[in-house]
C-alpha cells in the first residue's frame, strides 16, 4: 500500500512539472510574440515620417542639434575626467584610454561563470528548481532553513572539532554585526547560496546575477580562509557534501520526484567544488606569498653575513710594519739644546 502511494504521489510531482514547463513555454512565446510587435512598430515609424517633408526636416534640425551638443560637451568630459591616480584619462576618439581597456579586461577577468550545463541536463535542471520550490512551501511543515541547520548539525557529530571553529567564530563574532558565526546563521546563508544559484540555472551567461557576488561559492570558500589556523582544510568541504546529500535526499519533497535524487547529487558535487577551489586558490596563494618572503629573508640573510667581514676589515687599524733585523722600530726623538753656560747636551723623548 505504502509502495502504491507513493508512485501515485510521484506520477502526481511528474504531471505538475510536465505542467510547469508547458506554462514556461507559453510565456517565452508570448514574450517572443511581445518583442516581435514592438521590432515591427519600431521599424514603421521611421517610413511614416519619411513621407512627410516637414516633419523629416524637424527631425534633421534636432538631430543637427543634439549632435552640436555633444560635441560642445566633451572637451569638459575631457577636462573632468580624472583615473583613480589622479592622472587624466584619454577620452579622445582616435585613441582609446588605456584605463578603460584596463577595467574592461579586469572585468571580464573577474566573472568566470561556473558552467553547469556540462553536469546537467534540462531535466535535472527542472527536477532541482521544482524539488527546491517544494522544500521552500511544501516539505512537512518543516522550514528550509531547518533542513541546513540538520545538516551542520550531522557534520559536527561526524567531525568534533568543527564545533571548536563555531564556538571561537560565535565568541569573536558576538559583539560584530553581519558575520556568518553560529549554525543557524550558516544554514540560512546555505538557503541564500543555493537559492541565488536555481534562479540562474537557465540564465544566459551575460545575465547571470550570481558569479562574484556575496551568494557565489567560490566567494564563500575564499571567506573562509581565516579558519584555515583553526584546522580547516580542503576535506572538510568533500564532508560537507556528503552530510548535504543524506539530508536532502532523506526530505518528502525530494524522495517523491523520481530522478530528484540523483539530480541533487550532481548538484552538491557542483557546490562542493566551487567551495573547495575558492578555499584552496587563497591558501595556495597565502603559501607563495610565505614561500617568497622566506627566499627574500634568505638571501637578505646571506648579503648580510658576506658584508660583515668586509666592514671588520676597513674598520681594524694598521698593524706595525717590523724592522729589517726584527726588532720594533724606535719611538724616540733626539733634541739638541744649549745650556745657560754655552754647553749643548741632548734631549731624548720617550
Amino acid at each position: 500500500m505504502f509502495l502504491i502511494a507513493k508512485i501515485v504521489r510521484g506520477r502526481r510531482l511528474l504531471h505538475e512539472l510536465e505542467k510547469q514547463e508547458k506554462d514556461e513555454q507559453h510565456l517565452a512565446a508570448s514574450t517572443d510574440a511581445m518583442q516581435a510587435a514592438q521590432q515591427t512598430q519600431s521599424a514603421r515609424e521611421p517610413s511614416g515620417q519619411e513621407n512627410n517633408p516637414r516633419n523629416s526636416c524637424q527631425y534633421r534640425n534636432k538631430r543637427s542639434r543634439t549632435v552640436r551638443k555633444k560635441t560642445a560637451t566633451t572637451s569638459s568630459v575631457d577636462s573632468t575626467n580624472f583615473t583613480e591616480e589622479g592622472k587624466p584619462a584619454r577620452k579622445s576618439s582616435s585613441m582609446p584610454s588605456i584605463y578603460d581597456a584596463q577595467q574592461a579586461a579586469t572585468s571580464t577577468s573577474q566573472l568566470k561563470h561556473y558552467s553547469y550545463d556540462t553536469k546537467l541536463n534540462k531535466l535535472q535542471k527542472r527536477a532541482i528548481r521544482f524539488t527546491w520550490h517544494r522544500l521552500q512551501t511544501r516539505n512537512s511543515g518543516k522550514r528550509v532553513e531547518n533542513v541546513f541547520e540538520e545538516v551542520y548539525e550531522k557534520l559536527i557529530k561526524s567531525l568534533p572539532n568543527i564545533r571548536d571553529m563555531f564556538s571561537t567564530r560565535m565568541f569573536l563574532c558576538a559583539m560584530s554585526k553581519g558575520n556568518t558565526s553560529s549554525q543557524r546563521d550558516h544554514s540560512k546563508s546555505t538557503v541564500r547560496m543555493i537559492d541565488a544559484i536555481v534562479k540562474n540555472l537557465d540564465v544566459d551567461k551575460s545575465k547571470r546575477t550570481d558569479t562574484g557576488s556575496e551568494n557565489d561559492p567560490v566567494v564563500i570558500g575564499r571567506a573562509h580562509i581565516g579558519l584555515k589556523p583553526y584546522g580547516l582544510t580542503g576535506n572538510y568541504w568533500e564532508k560537507f557534501g556528503e552530510v548535504m546529500i543524506d539530508v536532502v535526499l532523506a526530505q518528502e519533497a525530494v524522495r517523491d520526484l523520481p530522478g530528484a535524487g540523483q539530480a541533487w547529487v550532481i548538484f552538491t558535487a557542483c557546490l562542493v567544488d566551487q567551495l573547495r577551489a575558492g578555499f584552496e586558490e587563497v591558501r595556495r596563494i597565502e603559501n607563495d606569498n610565505i614561500m617568497r618572503r622566506n627566499t627574500v629573508l634568505h638571501y637578505a640573510t646571506q648579503q648580510l653575513l658576506n658584508d660583515v667581514p668586509s666592514t671588520s676589515e676597513a674598520s681594524a687599524p694598521p698593524e706595525p710594519s717590523s724592522s729589517s733585523n726584527g726588532q720594533m722600530p724606535s719611538t724616540s726623538r733626539r733634541t739638541a739644546d744649549v745650556d745657560a753656560d754655552g754647553e749643548s747636551f741632548e734631549t731624548v723623548y720617550l
